[in-house]
């Protein structure tokens, strides 16, 4: 199964088929309420692109704006992925509220997150955020098999080739932000070597990777659920980090 840009006409759900009609937030609502709590039509939110203010103004954390322009269907949006969004948003509150000393050790202690069940959570947490690239590749032209996601997330099984890092922002504790997909191809060729795209909530991004062959690249620690040990280390990265082995 391939799929592109998806139009009027053919609004399926890339997860099961369905009738797409559900908006897939570009950053959690729950994460967004961390960072700004207070948002309303008297304490707006202003857009950024590529650094640049924008003059539109969003006075509420439900707002359309938030959404991808690739939707989903209730279905795949609530009931089956629930579990997966619940554990990032455990992971997420309690980077949150405990950033003053993640960010001192540089490492997440998975078990006080989690507890004992920390691989089944992380296995949900990059779940996740498969959700959230392939809805943001859907909307970038990038054309991709989706099949391996599709069936990781109806089967809640590892998605093959799809790695997460978790590292320092070097941004503001106030600021948020969907990046680009970034795609790095063979030089002269169409292959691809990698597909990255990443978010950051406020003081800590997340690069999402996607790559058939890791032979030739460094991923500086991103790693699929069954590599994940009971720690996480902050990886110390920059936007424009090429992942191509030096």
């Amino acid at each position: 199964m391939k799929q592109s840009i998806q139009n009027q006409e053919e609004a399926k759900c890339w997860i099961c088929g369905d009738i797409a009609d559900s908006g897939e937030h570009m950053i959690k609502q729950s994460d967004l309420k961390q960072i700004f709590p207070e948002t309303s039509q008297k304490h707006p939110i202003y857009t950024q692109k590529n650094g640049e203010l924008q003059k539109q103004k969003i006075g509420g954390l439900k707002s359309d704006k938030f959404h991808f322009a690739t939707k989903i269907c209730k279905e795949c949006n609530g009931n089956l992925s629930h579990n997966f969004d619940e554990a990032w948003r455990i992971l997420s509150k309690y980077i949150h509220d405990n950033w003053k000393r993640i960010s001192i050790d540089g490492k997440i202690n998975l078990v006080k997150v989690f507890g004992l069940t920390y691989k089944k959570d992380m296995l949900f947490v990059q779940l996740y955020f498969g959700k959230i690239f392939t809805t943001k590749l859907l909307g970038s032209g990038v054309e991709l098999s989706l099949s391996a996601f599709s069936e990781a997330l109806l089967n809640s099984i590892e998605i093959e080739n799809f790695y997460i890092n978790f590292r320092y922002s070097n941004k503001p504790p106030n600021y948020v932000a969907s990046s680009d997909v970034q795609v790095c191809t063979e030089k002269g060729k169409d292959k691809i070597i990698y597909i990255q795209h990443f978010c950051t909530i406020g003081e800590i991004s997340i690069d999402m990777i996607y790559s058939k062959d890791i032979e030739g690249l460094n991923l500086y620690g991103a790693l699929k659920p069954s590599q994940f040990t009971d720690t996480i280390k902050l990886a110390q990265l920059n936007y424009n980090q090429n992942y191509i082995k030096r």
